[in-house]
This record gives structure tokens, C-alpha cells and sequence, in this order.
């Protein structure tokens, strides 16, 4: 992606790459759970498709997230750092704190 955009010297496709890996840590913290060996493992997989217009210039991106390993996740915790929920607006917002 950093490739295309570099390529084409659009400022556009500079903020799309900047918005979908902007979107990583927002995936990571929804996514990750601690283990007994790492304590941010990935439960989840991503693939981004990027589009294109007919002269190659990055037009947007869409991600489709993918659950890796269904087995681990056997509750969820109240709560967690990892939990979000609906806002008054209706937006999710995170219930509960870091740490």
C-alpha cells in the first residue's frame, strides 16, 4: 500500500494509507488478548482490498477482519480494557479503561 501511494505521489492515497494504518491500534485493542506467552496475541486476521481507479491511483480502502481462533475465546469479561458498548450517540465507545 505504502508502495502504491508512494508511487503515484497523490496526496489522497497518502491519507487513505495513513487512515487504514491508523485503524491498527483500534483493531489490536478490539482484537488481541494476553496470553501466558504475549500479552497483546492477535485472535483475529486481517485483509485489507484496496481500489483503484483506471489510471492505478489508490481510491479507498475496505478491511475485512477474519476470527482466527474461536476455541480461546471462551467469555468475555465486564468491563475489560478490551470491551467496547454503544454510546448515548449510538457510537461504540470503550466501557472500560487501560490497565
Amino acid at each position: 500500500m505504502r508502495y502504491f501511494a508512494t508511487v503515484s505521489g497523490a496526496a489522497t492515497e497518502a491519507n487513505v494509507e495513513e487512515k487504514v494504518l491508523a485503524s491498527n491500534p483500534i483493531m489490536e485493542a478490539i482484537g488481541n488478548a494476553k496470553t501466558t506467552r504475549n500479552d497483546n496475541s492477535s485472535r483475529f486476521g486481517k485483509y485489507i482490498e484496496i481500489g483503484f481507479d483506471k489510471h492505478y491511483r489508490i481510491i479507498g480502502a475496505n478491511m475485512r477482519t477474519y476470527l482466527l481462533e474461536k476455541s480461546r475465546v471462551v467469555f468475555q469479561v465486564m468491563h475489560h480494557q478490551h470491551t467496547v458498548g454503544p454510546g448515548k450517540s449510538g457510537a461504540l465507545v470503550w466501557v472500560g479503561g487501560y490497565g
